[in-house]
């Protein structure tokens, strides 16, 4: 039994070490977008840039972008009850975002736990989710007690575009665009 909390542990503590890695990645990419910005900026016919074009969906920037995502959620906890920010949808579509950008295989029980609820809750959630056409279930051929669950093409689509506007929003941010004309831009790109 301590073998296993010590494994657990130590896949914690690698999880946590690469989260933080990719986070730095993520910081090192978002001031580069800021460059780039600053210098189209300096182009008088460079008219408005959209950050996203900076991610091609094959791009690792987009499995940080969800990874930051997961990890600022979580590290709410720290500074608030757990209880009171309850999301399990949401957690469960970034972990099974971010798990099928590795190519990683999800149980269901492991999207369950990614939501950080009790199991019951955890798959009233994924039913949810399911019946809305963004996650879909799998057999696992190897043990049919099992099924895999993951992003539908919808889902995935879904998710790509909610970290493409969370990156348009960020270049605007730091571009210094007022508020309403930002929101003004968030309405046309989702049209």
């Amino acid at each position: 039994m301590a073998t296993r909390a010590n494994s657990s542990s130590a896949q914690t503590q690698q999880r946590v070490r690469d989260l933080k890695m990719r986070g730095m990645k993520l910081i090192e990419q978002a001031d580069q977008m800021l460059a780039l910005a600053e210098r189209q900026e300096d182009d008088a016919n460079s008219g408005l840039i959209d950050a996203a074009f900076l991610f091609e969906k094959g791009d690792d920037g987009w499995l940080t972008m969800a990874e930051a995502c997961y990890v600022s959620r979580r590290r709410r906890e720290r500074f608030f009850p757990s209880t009171m920010f309850g999301e399990p949808a949401w957690d469960i579509l970034l972990d099974l975002y971010m798990q099928g950008r590795k190519r990683v295989p999800v149980s269901i029980s492991s999207a369950c736990l990614a939501g950080g609820t009790a199991p019951t809750t955890g798959l009233r959630w994924l039913s949810v989710l399911e019946d809305n056409g963004l996650v879909e279930r799998e057999r696992n051929t190897s043990d049919g007690r099992m099924s895999w669950i993951r992003l539908t093409p919808k889902g995935l689509d879904h998710m790509q575009a909610y970290l493409a506007d969370i990156l348009a929003q960020t270049d605007d941010w730091r571009r210094g665009v007022p508020s309403d004309v930002a929101e003004e831009r968030l309405l046309a790109r989702a049209g």
